[in-house]
């Protein structure tokens, strides 16, 4: 029903609310938003991904504040930076939302750090397991 409701108000995805007025998640990523240098992502309602954590553990890693808790909506309206987090599509920037561009309408600066560092973990080989498809 989210997505439909996204499409009839020209989106192409939707973050799901609660009914306490509260965000939970999109349909197949986490959310995170970003005011005043500091990361927020819902506690609850939400499934808690892998890419999710790691995105925790890369703002440790950067002593960047990153809250666990309830994120209202209109939190993320007055953000600064809006992203999103995939096991298959990393970390994505929000650039749109709501009919307005968040912030300046590009990538912002901890999106990016958060972005570029999550990949790079990936060619990491304490942190990865190569797979071998051959026969």
């Amino acid at each position: 029903m989210g997505l439909f409701e996204a499409y009839e108000r020209d989106a192409t995805v939707a973050i799901l609310p609660a009914a306490d007025g509260t965000i939970t998640e999109g349909p197949g990523f986490n959310i995170f938003i970003v005011k005043d240098g500091v990361l927020a992502t819902p506690a609850q309602g939400m499934f808690e991904g892998i890419t999710r954590r790691t995105v925790t553990e890369i703002a440790a890693d950067l002593q960047l504040r990153c809250e666990i808790r309830a994120v209202r909506a209109e939190e993320v309206l007055a953000a600064d930076e809006i992203f999103t987090s995939t096991t298959a599509g990393g970390i994505s920037a929000v650039t749109w939302y709501e009919g307005r561009p968040v912030g300046d309408g590009r990538t912002g600066p901890i999106t990016r750090r958060i972005h570029d560092l999550y990949w790079r973990r990936h060619e990491d080989p304490a942190l990865n397991t190569p797979v071998d498809f051959a026969d």
